[in-house]
């Protein structure tokens, strides 16, 4: 599951439900990097993060973009991608399933070829972020660039998205 919103005490002791510091500029809870079911989160702590909707359209490199992620998060993150990273886009990537999703190619990690994976741009795009990474960190040929693209998913998931 992803986190739902922060309870904070209010006056008089009740209990009031906010919204994520992302979506409201607060810098009092720092980011959630990963889900709170990954097993390894310091594992993340390095991988730059994708927290607002306009980063979507200032990805790095200039080759493939493939979403890690084949759920909910991968959808969020399909519907943020700008015109030039669409124009860009691959496909997604899925630890478990191959075939087709939302029009696009479904691979394993492991199933790209070395020299597309060596150009590509990875967002992980699911709560388990250093599971994800750990499998891309083994493969023979690492991406281009790797990305974490659970901190905005958690924040449109808690802002009703």
């Amino acid at each position: 599951p992803l986190p739902g919103p922060r309870l904070v005490q209010a006056e008089g002791g009740e209990r009031e439900s906010r919204p994520w510091p992302a979506l409201t500029g607060e810098v009092e809870t720092p980011i959630r990097l990963s889900g709170i079911a990954d097993l390894m989160p310091d594992l993340v702590r390095d991988l730059p993060i994708l927290l607002r909707a306009d980063e979507f359209n200032i990805l790095p490199g200039t080759g493939p973009v493939w979403l890690y992620g084949g759920g909910r998060g991968g959808e969020l993150v399909l519907e943020a991608l700008g015109p030039v990273a669409r124009r860009r886009l691959a496909g997604f990537l899925d630890s478990g399933r191959r075939g087709r999703l939302h029009g696009l190619p479904l691979h394993r990690p492991g199933d790209l070829e070395p020299a597309a994976m060596a150009a590509a741009t990875i967002i992980i795009a699911a709560q388990y972020v250093s599971d994800m990474l750990s499998i891309l960190r083994a493969l023979p040929v690492a991406p281009a660039h790797i990305l974490n693209g659970f901190p905005f998913i958690a924040a449109r998931i808690e802002a009703g998205g």
